[in-house]
């Protein structure tokens, strides 16, 4: 019973962190979408649309799988009845530390303690926030904790790969770095539009992947 209700909270840390994100990118779609906005602002409007919208891809996506990650972590679950993303998330966080020190005993330490089934798994995601939400780090996260992107792909009519990521990131560097980008308005109502289905189909995805107890090997 305990398992439930805290998947139950982290629906409800989802849904609270996917409705004020939606209701944003409606809000300034409206506005684009709107006839009394006039010419000379659509331009202001487009190039704001881009940065909230991989604000909200970028933050929503890292929010949930921090959130997920802290569920799994929570469970006290051995390393060795993990799944094999997370495995490689955890063998991944732990060899980076002993290059560090420069200790291959710390690992090796490790590694007979995931043999042992002594080891739990633990979340470490301090680095979360270092990373632009591209395409290829997009797949990267999902693929550490045992979610396939064309999963999401397919809950998604008409969008037939992942690209919204690496294209919203290189339109918000240069709208970062000051460039004068000029955007139609169609296109950045078609990226708020996707934006806002993503955030439902990762949510879903999420929940689903707790429910079905994926993070385990034996799911």
């Amino acid at each position: 019973m305990a398992k439930k209700e805290s998947i139950e909270k982290v629906q409800e840390t989802l849904d609270e962190d996917s409705v004020w994100r939606k209701l944003e990118l409606g809000t300034l779609k409206a506005i684009l979408q709107s006839e009394a906005t006039r010419d000379h602002e659509q331009p202001l409007f487009c190039r704001a649309s881009i940065t909230l919208a991989y604000a909200h891809w970028e933050g929503f996506t890292k929010n949930g799988i921090r959130t997920v990650l802290k569920y799994v972590s929570d469970l006290e679950i051995k390393l060795a009845d993990i799944n094999d993303g997370l495995l490689a998330h955890s063998l991944h966080k732990k060899i980076q530390s002993s290059s560090k020190e420069n200790s291959s005993a710390a690992l090796t330490q490790f590694v007979r303690a995931i043999r042992k089934g002594s080891e739990n798994f633990l979340s470490n995601r301090k680095n979360f926030n270092k990373q632009s939400l591209d395409e290829k780090v997009f797949r990267n996260l999902m693929t550490e904790i045992g979610i396939e992107c064309d999963t999401i792909l397919s809950a998604m009519p008409g969008v037939t790969d992942i690209s919204i990521g690496a294209r919203l990131v290189k339109r918000r560097n240069e709208i970062a770095h000051g460039e004068r980008l000029y955007l139609e308005k169609i296109e950045c109502i078609k990226i708020l539009e996707t934006v806002q289905v993503l955030i439902d189909v990762i949510k879903d995805k999420l929940i689903k992947y707790l429910e079905s107890g994926a993070y385990s090997n034996t799911s």
